[in-house]
């Protein structure tokens, strides 16, 4: 089926399908936290929003297209789905960065991302290049692969690939800063370490080449200076302890 063939299907074009029904449960599931969230003032809950925006308008694009009839809703449909899917990874990189408290960091990369999924949801309504035809299961329909759809799929890693490895550096930022105190306890000085997890701690971009070994010289840097740090209190410790001792 080519893509001037695709028309606005009427009503008698579809029929009740039960296979259709989790993704209308699910798509109004979202829909309703999304508009839970809306009046939230907090970035990170305007970045959810945005995040699973492309998610249920992908379901609730699965929801005809399963209850299709004829080929031609059905590509009308997947060809949808395929479009609004295609933002799901920028938009889910976006709230990563959000998330771990950048605002400037990865902002380029971001609008990147943005533009190509712009510009492959307009070669999927506007042309058969990712979605050429449809083919009928014992389920359902089912989009049948263009030759740009391996480009939809790319956009997609190419975007989670980042988000993922700004949380796993992020993560391993936060677990490897540590907090030194001390305490005056039973007539002594107590000295007492501590792992603290601020949101500081990760908010330098490392999404890059090198990420590994700049995140092993950051623990370094870390770890001397809490070295320096118990020395120079166990110093002043001695020097308190020598004059307690002057004064007696």
């Amino acid at each position: 089926m080519s893509a001037s063939a695709i028309a606005a299907p009427g009503l008698g074009a579809y029929q009740l399908n039960p296979w259709a029904l989790p993704y209308l449960a699910s798509a109004l599931l979202l829909l309703g936290l999304s508009l839970r969230l809306a009046r939230s003032p907090r970035p990170v809950d305007q970045a959810f929003i945005l995040n699973m925006l492309p998610v249920w308008l992908t379901e609730l694009a699965i929801v005809p297209l399963g209850c299709a009839r004829t080929a031609e809703a059905a590509f009308l449909w997947s060809r949808i789905a395929n479009a609004a899917s295609g933002f799901v990874g920028p938009a889910s990189l976006h709230l990563v960065v959000v998330a771990v408290g950048w605002s400037r960091q990865l902002r380029w990369t971001r609008v990147g991302f943005l533009g190509a999924a712009a510009a492959l949801a307009a070669l999927d309504l506007c042309s058969h290049l990712t979605i050429s035809s449809v083919w009928r299961t014992q389920y359902a329909w089912s989009g049948r692969a263009g030759p740009l759809f391996p480009v939809h799929m790319l956009l997609i890693a190419g975007s989670m690939i980042p988000a993922l490895a700004v949380v796993v550096i992020h993560a391993a930022a936060q677990c490897l800063c540590v907090s030194v105190t001390t305490t005056w306890r039973g007539g002594a000085w107590r000295i007492s370490s501590s792992r603290r997890t601020p949101t500081s701690a990760a908010r330098s971009p490392r999404v890059i080449c090198g990420a590994v070994s700049a995140a092993r010289n950051s623990a370094g840097n870390r770890d001397s200076r809490e070295r320096s740090a118990v020395a120079a209190i166990r110093a002043d410790r001695l020097r308190l302890g020598s004059m307690a001792a002057a004064l007696r």
